[in-house]
């Protein structure tokens, strides 16, 4: 009896921490979508066809951590040839009429402020997400440091927050391949 009393609190408290992160996460996508008002940019649906698209010519893998961290070091440490040609073709379709410079300073800067209004910072993987994110405002992007924490510290089943990445391999791929 005892042991389903511990049970079901533990459920209590992991279903309460759970509506938590996902209150935090919907208030980023809240922040990116009121930022984005007016340009006509719906910057996660853009950066998911982007993301569908490279899976589809195999910049790639697919939408695991490990999958970014291969497509990361193979772009910027290996410095691989074949990341031309998959930037040449996302260029012809879905960044034909996507800008990556018109949407940075809200990504990285604007919406990855951690709040400190609120006097107590949460040290959680969401902010130390957003805290990573916001150093590429004034490192460049493929600085391996920051890369490495926002890796270890972005939950890949939250889209939003992959997306993140995505966009940060965008921008990699936009510098390297000049």
């Amino acid at each position: 009896m005892r042991n389903k009393i511990h049970f079901i609190l533990f459920l209590c408290v992991l279903t309460f921490v759970s509506c938590q992160s996902q209150k935090k996460l919907d208030s980023y996508s809240s922040c990116i979508e009121q930022k984005m008002n007016g340009t006509g940019i719906n910057f996660y649906a853009k950066m998911s066809k982007i993301e569908s698209k490279m899976i589809e010519i195999g910049a790639l893998k697919d939408r695991s951590k490990k999958a970014y961290v291969n497509a990361l070091e193979s772009l910027i440490v290996e410095n691989d040839s074949e990341w031309q040609e998959y930037y040449s073709i996302l260029q012809r379709t879905v960044l034909s009429e996507f800008d990556l410079e018109s949407v940075k300073v809200q990504v990285l800067s604007y919406c990855s402020d951690v709040n400190l209004s609120e006097g107590k910072i949460e040290y959680n993987s969401f902010n130390i997400h957003k805290y990573f994110l916001k150093k590429f405002t004034y490192k460049p992007y493929d600085d391996s440091e920051t890369l490495d924490g926002l890796l270890l510290f972005t939950d890949f089943e939250q889209k939003d927050l992959r997306l993140n990445i995505t966009y940060l391999l965008l921008l990699n791929m936009k510098e390297k391949l000049k």
